[in-house]
């Protein structure tokens, strides 16, 4: 089963980032108006939001194939898209006059955590380092063969979070991890909450729809109250598993269709991510947008980057299909779970 509700949802995140990076740049670079500073930081939180999407897309495949192939097709649709996103900038910059590769990209482009490696995408890459540290975290796990070993690592993993964030041994969310602090970041929560939800829709039947409506914004307000470092990962991840859930429960009732337009957009979403924030740095740099006009600047700038982010989502998906087929083709086939 796909899960096309979902897919509604990872538009829905990307959009927000688009809004809270077009909030952040046109504030920094034009003037901060009532309409740009609405777009605040809680808007980022669509990447988390992403977390959660993922651990529960990504335990749904494991679900259903070998360790090694999950991590194959995994890395097939992180890697090349991103590698010619970051192509693709490298070489405007360089035909534009912008400032020269340095030592820092090519660490960069292993998404492995290096630390303070010089993205060329803006810094957006920091979430794949995540991402793909948590498919090498969960390809490994899969290789147990103790039953329920994914639900019980998960717990362990959440709770060693939460001890290590108690104690003070590591920062609580780095944005730059190392392979030394990138295993306890909070920032792995809602990775391992959209597993315990799949694992829930998996094993448990129908959750109740009340509870989870009812979960999503009260876990977003704790989120938006607390000051503890570590607890807003926590309450956010959550919020978003719950609201992943549901959308998966709608899913039994009622999934939406695979023409639906925001299914679209989310099968997009990805592209849209890769390279929204070099296209609102390349309009704003691209027109002198006075202070007067920076609600202009925002509308066009976010406009923009929602647009050339689809069509390189477009473009991408392409991609990762031919990509697909061809593992496909030399790789063991799939086995039920």
């Amino acid at each position: 089963m796909r899960f096309y509700n979902i897919q509604i949802l990872r538009f829905l995140a990307a959009a927000g980032v688009v809004l809270y990076h077009g909030h952040y740049y046109v504030g920094a670079l034009v003037w901060n108006t009532p309409l740009v500073r609405f777009f605040d930081v809680r808007y980022s939180w669509g990447v988390l939001l992403f977390f959660a999407i993922s651990g529960f897309v990504v335990s749904h495949s494991l679900s259903r194939t070998t360790p090694g192939r999950f991590l194959a097709m995994r890395l097939v649709r992180i890697y090349p898209a991103f590698w010619l996103a970051a192509a693709i900038v490298i070489v405007v910059r360089f035909a534009t006059g912008g400032r020269p590769m340095s030592a820092g990209l090519l660490p960069a482009l292993t998404l492995l955590p290096v630390g303070g490696a010089d993205y060329p995408l803006g810094g957006v890459e920091w979430s794949l380092v995540y991402e793909v540290f948590f498919y090498a975290v969960l390809a490994s796990i899969a290789l147990v063969p103790a039953r329920n070993a994914r639900e019980w690592a998960m717990l362990a993993w959440l709770a060693a979070i939460g001890g290590a964030a108690l104690l003070g041994w590591t920062q609580p969310a780095p944005f730059a991890p190392t392979f030394g602090d990138i295993a306890l970041s909070a920032l792995n929560m809602p990775f391992i909450a959209g597993v315990l939800a799949h694992s829930w829709h998996r094993h448990f039947g129908r959750a109740p729809i009340a509870i989870l409506v009812a979960s999503v914004p009260l876990a977003l307000m704790a989120a938006d109250r607390v000051t503890a470092p570590a607890l807003q990962p926590a309450f956010l991840a959550a919020g978003f598993a719950a609201l992943v859930l549901l959308a998966a429960e709608l899913a039994r009732r009622w999934n939406a269709s695979p023409a639906n337009p925001l299914v679209k957009l989310g099968d997009w979403s990805y592209g849209l991510y890769l390279v929204h924030v070099p296209v609102i740095l390349a309009v704003l740099g691209g027109s002198q947008f006075a202070a007067a006009g920076a609600d202009d600047a925002f509308v066009t700038a976010v406009s923009t980057a929602l647009v050339a982010g689809c069509a390189y989502g477009w473009i991408e998906t392409r991609m990762y299909r031919r990509n697909k087929a061809a593992l496909e083709r030399r790789w063991p086939k799939r086995r039920d779970g």
